[in-house]
């Protein structure tokens, strides 16, 4: 159904110099700072009312993923989207929409601060609310609301893109590409990234990047040039392309295979929030690749990783308590952050703490527990949790001695299935 509710670029050129006096015009779309630059905004929303300083400090305090300050972000961004703050709106409504077993959720506020947002212009604010009018949630079904919601958001893009608008352009063009609001038009939405990117509008350049690096727009794979478009939005501090670079230069994607490249591109992206350059840059420092190895760096990048919830990162530090690397060596409490991330959903973290059990390594020997945690792992596809289950039934290890189950998890476990 969603598919069916787009309209053709060409449908919405015509509408888009045809009089539309009663749509909603659509405001310029915000192009969010780095991390460090998001600092400056803490202090001065505390000092003033404004929205725009309110908003870009709730940016900043999501971007510390703990609990406390989300509390702080939502305070902000209510102030915020009280001052009519479309971008603020847009965001609680995100916040709200997101997952119906975040504590957070609540479909009904989500559509009242989406309708804020679209009441103040924003494109996404009429995309989101359209797809609820789609799915039902929060709204009865209206499928007629839905369509005139996406061709608002569509045609008021279109409208400030062909005005010389690069941010408009830049966003006009990635819903093309990717059929947002709008049908697929690769080619078109690819021109309209290329005209921002003449003007040096970052996100457009790291978009092409991906564009060349994908093969997408109707180009055709191109390394060097994905490459070269990647750099250019690192080099203004785009934390997602800094990533991205380090990524290259670890692959030689591009350019000349580079683990020391790779660690600056890495390290800097982590400085400016990047969570999946903080783990590469965890693991660098663990061990040693393009820097030299220091543990007790390589454990500070993990527990900023940790606290958010990131259970990789938790079962490495369980490791490094394990082993004594750049910390004192406790079985005990490496056995609590394999578990927290066992806890957390990590299959191998999960056959670890079946293995704590098993041995008495950091907690009491319990081999029904050992067993438990295999098999909740094994069920997760862990394949060594497997074959640790097909021994367990087939010595009555923690469980009823059982060939039949024995051989099952066996043949799983060979298989990969």
């Amino acid at each position: 159904m969603k598919k069916l509710l787009q309209f053709s670029l060409a449908v919405l050129m015509l509408l888009a110099h045809m009089a539309c006096s009663n749509r909603p015009k659509v405001v310029s779309p915000i192009e969010i700072p780095n991390l460090d630059s998001l600092k400056i905004y803490v202090d001065k929303a505390g000092q003033t009312e404004d929205a725009t300083d309110q908003y870009f400090a709730a940016l900043y305090y999501l971007d510390q993923h703990s609990s406390s300050d989300t509390t702080k972000a939502i305070e902000l961004l209510t102030k915020s989207a009280k001052h009519e703050f479309p971008f603020a709106a847009v965001a609680l409504g995100n916040i709200y929409s997101t997952d119906s077993m975040n504590s957070l959720y609540d479909i009904k506020k989500a559509v009242e601060y989406y309708e804020v947002g679209v009441k103040n212009g924003s494109d996404r604010a009429m995309t989101k609310l359209a797809n609820l009018y789609i799915d039902g949630k929060g709204v009865q079904p209206d499928y007629n609301k839905a369509l005139q919601l996406r061709s608002d958001a569509i045609l008021g893009l279109l409208q400030l893109a062909e005005k010389g608008d690069m941010a408009a352009q830049w966003r006009l063009g990635c819903n093309l590409i990717d059929g947002i609001g709008v049908a697929t038009n690769a080619s078109a939405g690819l021109q309209w990234i290329k005209r921002a990117a003449d003007k040096g509008f970052t996100p457009a350049y790291y978009s092409l990047g991906l564009c060349y690096a994908n093969g997408m727009g109707g180009l055709e794979k191109n390394p060097k040039e994905a490459f070269n478009y990647i750099k250019k939005a690192a080099d203004k501090e785009h934390p997602d392309a800094l990533y991205r670079l380090g990524k290259y230069y670890d692959s030689g994607f591009g350019v000349e295979r580079s683990e020391y490249s790779a660690f600056r591109s890495f390290k800097k992206a982590a400085e400016l929030g990047n969570t999946d350059a903080m783990f590469d840059v965890a693991l660098a420092y663990h061990n040693g690749n393009g820097t030299i190895t220091d543990y007790q760096q390589a454990f500070n990048w993990y527990k900023k990783l940790a606290d958010m919830g990131n259970t990789s990162a938790q079962n490495n530090i369980g490791s490094m308590y394990d082993n004594g690397q750049g910390v004192v060596k406790d079985k005990t409490e490496a056995f609590k952050w394999f578990m927290k991330a066992a806890q957390g959903g990590a299959a191998f973290s999960m056959r670890i703490v079946g293995g704590c059990y098993f041995e008495g390594n950091g907690v009491d020997r319990d081999i029904t527990k050992a067993f438990e945690w295999w098999k909740k792992a094994a069920e997760a596809g862990d394949i060594t949790s497997m074959e640790n289950l097909a021994v367990c039934y087939g010595n009555g290890l923690g469980t009823t001695k059982d060939t039949g189950a024995a051989n099952y998890w066996s043949n799983r476990a060979n298989t990969g299935i």
